[in-house]
């Protein structure tokens, strides 16, 4: 009996001291990026590429294969798709960015906001004015068709 208490001291204790488990870190992008793409008057919309020539490999380490600049209903469209995958993910991602295929920039200003997104690995990494913001965002593969269809509208 005496074991049985020591063994489960510590579980107890946490218990006691009102020890809850830990809730998923928030899934947002940081609120600078969010009022730079909504400010934007267009979005570029840029699919990547690892290149074996690593002159070629000029944004965040690709390639640019596609790209297109879409404003009006096109951005709404992007912008809507991109909430809807943050907000429906399941925030579950491996520790590993190496798919990156998209990236999604928006200039207001003097500000560049890029989305460096692995939809594979069903995250994304916010830089602001090329540095990369804190974490990174989980969302769902969804918005790549949208992208790809824009892509090659073109």
């Amino acid at each position: 009996m005496t074991r049985l208490l020591v063994t489960l001291s510590p579980a107890l204790l946490l218990l006691l001291a009102g020890a809850a488990p830990a809730e998923k870190p928030a899934n947002a992008m940081p609120r600078e990026a969010q009022e730079v793409l909504r400010g934007a008057d267009s979005l570029e919309i840029l699919s990547l590429a690892r290149d074996a020539d690593k002159s070629k490999n000029t944004v965040y380490g690709r390639r640019v294969v596609e790209q297109v600049t879409v404003k009006g209903a096109d951005k709404k469209a992007v912008l809507t798709s991109l909430a809807d995958a943050i907000a429906k993910s399941d925030r579950v991602a491996p520790r590993s960015f190496e798919k990156y295929s998209h990236c999604i920039r928006a200039k207001e200003g003097d500000k560049t906001v890029d989305l460096v997104i692995s939809f594979a690995e069903k995250k994304a990494v916010v830089f602001v004015n090329g540095k990369m913001s804190r974490g990174d965002v989980r969302l769902t593969p969804k918005p790549e068709k949208l992208l790809d269809g824009l892509l090659r509208r073109e």
